[in-house]
């Protein structure tokens, strides 16, 4: 397996502790990612605040959730970070959302492809095998 000079941060945000949980667990065999985690819109922003600039390479954030939604998150972070690509997870079905909910760069999954799905389509987005 080839080394990484750093590894790629991607950040983490739901507010369910047992999704959280669960994504450790399928994440701990990706030696290519470092996933920092956060359960709010608040603590993501300011996980991002006190990230060196370019640490972290994606943002992964549910939709719902209380006080701030995955998709306000995801407004102000392109605002702040516009280098930051975004997804957006949800329990929801996708027809659900209208485009105009969505930022033109963000991609939006279904949880119900689960975590190996979710993993899965992080690599694809971020072009590592």
């Amino acid at each position: 397996m080839g080394h990484f000079l750093h590894t790629m941060k991607i950040l983490i945000i739901d507010d369910n502790s047992t999704f959280l949980m669960l994504f450790q667990l399928y994440a701990e065999n990706n030696a290519q990612f470092e996933f920092v985690y956060g359960k709010s819109g608040e603590e993501a922003l300011n996980i991002l605040e006190n990230e060196k600039e370019g640490n972290i390479v994606l943002l992964v954030s549910d939709v719902r959730m209380p006080l701030m939604s995955g998709i306000e998150l995801s407004q102000i972070v392109n605002n702040r970070y516009p280098k930051i690509p975004i997804i957006l997870i949800t329990g929801w079905e996708l027809s659900y959302f209208s485009k105009n909910d969505l930022i033109s760069s963000t991609k939006l999954l279904s949880k119900d492809i689960g975590i190996d799905g979710i993993i899965e389509e992080i690599k694809l987005f971020l072009h590592v095998n």
